[in-house]
C-alpha cells in the first residue's frame, strides 16, 4: 500500500509538468510570433524633401496645437487616411513591390521618422506608433507596436524625447528597426502594403507652430539578426521538456 502511495506520490507532479509541455507543444505563446520596433540610432543623409524617401505617414500640428496623431490604412480598395495629416507628405500605404525595389526586405525594414521643427531644435515627445501589414483585400496581416516605456529616453508620461536630425523634411531622421516573424511571408507577396498609425490618446507631443513629422520605409542594414521568438523555437523546448521529465518519472519509479 505505501509503495503504491509514493508511486502516486511522484506521478502527480510529472503529470502535471507533462501536460504543461504538452500544451507548449500544441498551443504556442500567444505572442511568440509578436513584431518588435526598437529605436537604433539615425540617420543624416540631408534633408532632400518627401518625393525622395518612401512616406507612409506624415503628421502635423496646426496653430496652436500641440499634439500630432493620424492614421494611413488599406481597405482593400483605396488608401483610408484620418486625423491630422500633413498637407505635403504623401500619405500612403506602401506596396511591398516598391519596397523591395527600393531595397527593403524583411531582414532590414526601417522606419525612419524625419523630425521637421521650423526654424528650431524644439524636440518631440513620442509615445506608441504602430506598423500594420496588409493584403491586398484590406485583411490585417499584423500589427506591430513601438513601446516607448522600453527605450532609454522614455521621460514620463510625455514620452520618448527626440530632436530633430539636419534640417528640413527628407531622408533624416530616428531609426527603427521592425522585425517580427509574419514578415517573411509578407514580403513574399508583392501586393501587400505597409501603413502606419499614431492613435489620438498616444499622439506626439510638440511645440505650436511647428513642422510635421514624417514616417518613412527604408532599407537600413544592422549589425546582428534581432531574435524573434517563434512558434517552432517553442515546439522544440517543449519537447525537451517532455524528454526530461520522462526520464527523471523513469529514474523515480525505479528507485521506489
Amino acid at each position: 500500500m505505501i509503495q503504491q502511495l509514493n508511486r502516486f506520490r511522484f506521478r502527480l507532479p510529472y503529470a502535471g509538468a507533462l501536460a504543461v509541455a504538452a500544451l507548449l507543444l500544441t498551443h504556442p505563446a500567444a505572442d511568440a510570433t509578436a513584431g518588435t520596433i526598437l529605436r537604433n540610432g539615425t540617420v543624416d543623409q540631408g534633408g532632400t524633401g518627401y518625393g525622395s524617401v518612401l512616406t507612409v505617414l506624415g503628421v502635423q500640428a496646426k496653430g496652436q496645437q500641440e499634439t500630432e496623431f493620424g492614421s494611413v490604412s488599406w481597405d482593400g480598395t483605396d488608401d483610408v487616411k484620418t486625423g491630422r495629416l500633413s498637407s505635403t507628405a504623401a500619405n500612403q500605404t506602401q506596396l511591398v513591390s516598391d519596397m523591395i525595389a527600393g531595397g527593403i526586405t524583411k531582414d532590414n525594414l526601417t522606419v525612419i521618422l524625419n523630425i521637421n521643427q521650423v526654424g528650431n531644435d524644439d524636440p518631440i515627445h513620442l509615445l506608441q506608433f504602430h506598423v500594420i501589414g496588409y493584403n491586398s483585400a484590406g485583411g490585417t496581416l499584423f500589427d506591430y507596436t513601438f513601446d516607448p516605456t522600453t527605450d532609454s529616453l522614455y521621460e514620463s508620461p510625455l514620452g520618448v524625447k527626440l530632436t530633430p536630425i539636419d534640417g528640413g523634411a527628407g531622408s533624416s531622421g530616428v531609426a527603427f528597426d521592425v522585425t517580427g516573424a509574419e514578415l517573411a511571408s509578407f514580403f513574399a507577396t508583392g501586393t501587400n502594403r505597409l501603413g502606419m498609425t499614431v492613435f489620438e490618446n498616444q499622439a506626439i507631443n510638440t511645440t505650436p507652430n511647428d513642422g510635421a513629422e514624417n514616417f518613412y520605409v527604408a532599407g537600413r542594414e544592422r549589425e546582428g539578426p534581432v531574435a524573434t521568438p517563434e512558434p517552432a523555437t517553442l515546439g522544440s523546448a517543449g519537447l525537451a521538456v517532455v524528454a526530461g521529465l520522462a526520464y527523471a518519472w523513469r529514474r523515480k519509479r525505479a528507485a521506489v
